[in-house]
């Protein structure tokens, strides 16, 4: 199993970097979790074939974490893919990504391939997506959002997508191999930073130290680069096995 970052961004992007967005593949299954900017492009950068994508998880309804969707669904027509693409997320956000493609008539583009959009409940649940398990289970954010946890024969990565810290997290993702947390900057703002459903990089190292990962890659990063290394030392006093991951790199699970 392997994870790529299209994006490692929060809500405002910056030069080096669109918002967030990620790749999980593994043995002929691609889910991206999240779609911005440039998909197809930034799917080329990561010497992955756009055709080959198999589902897209929408984690939440938020614009920057669904607003390249039609793009995507756009070049792969204009790219001639015939095979479904399966689309899932909550209630909420699979409506609204609805909404977002009717705008262009997306679903009504000729010979357009099958789309198949799964409304999943917001609770904790089990998705079998090919060759790879997906438990999903809601985070703490301002609207109804998932976290989840990709498993394959290999291991499990955990992705804790817009998130303030959780009372309680779910048991099946204690002793992740690779733990992707949000980080929204550091603790000292953490106050603002919890009341808009978000976690400082101590946070989600913390977390990260709860849940027993072998590894930690913070994502959803502020705008403002310079403050990177603070924030990784807050975090590496508490989970020295933390890094901010490069973008379009392959990872391996």
């Amino acid at each position: 199993m392997r994870v790529q970052f299209l994006g490692i961004t929060g809500s405002i992007q910056h030069a080096h970097s669109g918002n967030v967005s990620l790749l999980i593949s593994h043995a002929g299954t691609k889910i991206l979790v999240d779609i911005s900017g440039s998909p197809v492009q930034n799917l080329a950068l990561c010497e992955v074939d756009p055709l080959d994508v198999t589902h897209l998880l929408l984690t939440h309804s938020h614009v920057d974490h669904l607003y390249g969707l039609p793009s995507l669904l756009h070049q792969l027509w204009l790219m001639g893919r015939t095979s479904e693409f399966v689309i899932m997320g909550n209630h909420v956000t699979i409506k609204k990504a609805r909404q977002l493609c009717a705008v262009f008539s997306l679903e009504e583009k000729k010979g357009m391939f099958p789309l198949i959009w799964k409304n999943l409940d917001e609770e904790i649940q089990f998705v079998q997506c090919k060759s790879l398990g997906l438990d999903l289970f809601p985070v703490t954010h301002g609207i109804p959002t998932f976290g989840c946890l990709f498993t394959s024969e290999q291991g499990t990565i955990a992705y804790l997508a817009d998130t303030a810290p959780m009372k309680e997290y779910p048991p099946m993702i204690q002793n992740p191999s690779l733990l992707i947390h949000e980080a929204g900057g550091v603790d000292s703002e953490r106050e603002t930073l919890n009341g808009k459903g978000h976690s400082s990089a101590l946070q989600a190292a913390k977390v990260a130290e709860y849940l027993h990962a072998e590894r930690l890659f913070l994502c959803h990063l502020p705008e403002q680069e310079n403050i990177y290394p603070d924030m990784l030392a807050e975090a590496r006093h508490v989970f020295p096995l933390t890094d901010i991951p490069e973008v379009f790199q392959v990872y391996e699970v």
